[in-house]
């Protein structure tokens, strides 16, 4: 599995890595794998400007790819004919890279996130565990909890029914 720093530095600045990871990186041999989370790293840190890509994540991942034939890296499916992520994971991960920017925005930078499908009820905490003191209930059935005066936790019923999020596509 690539470290994040070796995928970003085998894409813009490969003299950065040791001759030894980047003729492992080069290696038609090897199975190169960049996990979700790296993806989300390099996201988030290009959104923040704390990382310039020359180019959108996708294009970077799809580039080291015809430069390293025979390699797999995840959310790439429509690649090489390899053992890869279902289409399935493939449509879940454009959506977790559209979130990115959203997420990035929102004070809290941790947060836990859980659905309750037969009650269809979602649930974001910013704070594990929550231990809220009080509660408010919007109109719009949106529960905001806090512990003094602090978000620690939303709960949003009704919330992929109402919202009709099942037939988004995507």
């Amino acid at each position: 599995m690539l470290d994040t720093h070796t995928f970003i530095w085998w894409a813009s600045e490969p003299d950065k890595l040791s001759h030894k990871v980047l003729t492992a990186c080069e290696n038609p041999r090897n199975t190169l794998i960049l996990s979700v989370a790296s993806a989300w790293e390099i996201e988030i840190k290009s959104q923040l400007g704390r990382l310039n890509l020359d180019m959108p994540l996708e294009d970077l991942i799809d580039r080291l790819w015809i430069q390293a034939p025979g390699k797999r890296i995840p959310g790439q499916a429509h690649h090489r004919g390899c053992h890869m992520a279902t289409a399935e994971t493939t449509k879940t991960l454009n959506h977790v890279y559209k979130l990115i920017p959203l997420f990035i925005n929102l004070p809290p930078k941790k947060m836990w996130l859980d659905y309750d499908k037969d009650a269809d009820v979602f649930y974001i905490n910013f704070k594990k565990p929550q231990r809220a003191t009080d509660s408010e209930m919007l109109e719009n059935g949106v529960l905001l909890r806090y512990r003094g005066t602090e978000l620690v936790g939303i709960t949003i019923t009704g919330s992929i029914k109402e919202m009709n999020l099942m037939n988004t596509k995507g």
